[in-house]
């Protein structure tokens, strides 16, 4: 069976779309998990109604706490063999399932198909591709092709889930889904992908939802797993691409002078360590403060002077 896990929000607009296009699946043997997230439209009523007409619906309430809190609630009583996530927003095609379980066997631990986008031409048409092999590789074909990130064309196994009590992390509102992706696939060495799509992905305002924030600690996270799935290797462009996201993410602290700027800098230092010397777009001078100083104290004087000269340059 396969738990579908579905966080709720203030949907009324699009859930029966939602729903009803999972109800309508060719493969049958599914729950449907609906987690309506303290909304304060009709969620809450739409999702019941469907409930009391489908005994595979079960619908949890909670005060909102955000999606990665909802998606855990899912996870908490998911009763299926496989995990899928269907956002509120979203509809799928009536093979949308059947891809996956027709490629589901014992030697794989995720399976990953194709998505279409709507509301623009955002990723083109067919965002799958063919692979089957270690997560390593594929890890990389998948960030390559921009899918690597999200939830939805991904079916994962709940016995590794659980194994390893992973779940969301809920302080994270940006790459959340990317981060729970890669700590998964540290105990999933091999996964299966098909470039076939039926997932339908309406595309939010992502200058809205993702505004100018303090991202630091999901950029460490997902670095740190990355270093751990890689063994620590400098020679891989996704850690090099991170490692440069993280140092963006640590000179926001600075500009933004945030209170917990020299406890970021010490876990950089401690994660990062030599790879910052592959960073782009980054003065030699800086790289080599960052490496070879030999105190953090120090570092943090430094960046705190310099930031003092670009707030009197700005005046």
């Amino acid at each position: 069976m396969i738990s579908i896990i579905t966080p709720v929000y203030n949907a009324e607009k699009t859930l029966d779309k939602c729903i009803k296009s999972i109800i309508g699946q060719s493969y049958k043997d599914w729950e449907l998990l609906l987690i309506d997230d303290g909304s304060i439209d009709d969620s809450l009523n739409i999702c019941n109604k469907y409930a009391h007409s489908d005994s595979r619906i079960r619908v949890f309430h909670q005060a909102n706490n955000g999606a990665s809190s909802a998606r855990n609630v899912g996870l908490d009583n998911a009763r299926g063999e496989w995990i899928a996530f269907c956002d509120a927003d979203d509809w799928v095609d009536e093979n949308w399932l059947s891809l996956f379980t027709s490629n589901a066997c014992d030697s794989i631990q995720m399976i990953v198909q194709g998505f279409t986008a709507h509301n623009g031409t955002w990723h083109g048409e067919n965002t799958g591709i063919d692979f089957i092999g270690n997560a390593k590789t594929g890890i990389l074909l998948l960030a390559q092709n921009k899918i690597l990130g999200y939830l939805w064309p991904k079916l994962f196994n709940r016995n590794v889930i659980n194994a390893h009590a992973l779940r969301f992390n809920q302080q994270f509102s940006f790459r959340e889904d990317e981060d729970f992706i890669l700590r998964y696939l540290r105990y999933a060495p091999q996964m299966l992908c098909v470039s076939s799509s039926a997932y339908n992905y309406v595309l939010p305002d992502f200058s809205k939802k993702y505004q100018a924030a303090d991202n630091f600690y999901p950029f460490l996270s997902i670095f740190s797993t990355l270093k751990e799935i890689y063994n620590d290797t400098t020679d891989n462009w996704l850690l090099d691409d991170y490692a440069k996201e993280l140092t963006q993410s640590l000179f926001f602290s600075f500009q933004n002078k945030t209170k917990d700027r020299k406890q970021k800098l010490r876990l950089y230092r401690k994660e990062v360590g030599r790879c910052v010397l592959n960073v782009a777009n980054l003065s030699v001078f800086t790289k080599y403060i960052l490496v070879f100083v030999p105190s953090t104290f120090l570092i943090y004087s430094i960046f705190k002077a310099k930031e003092a000269v670009a707030n009197r340059l700005k005046k």
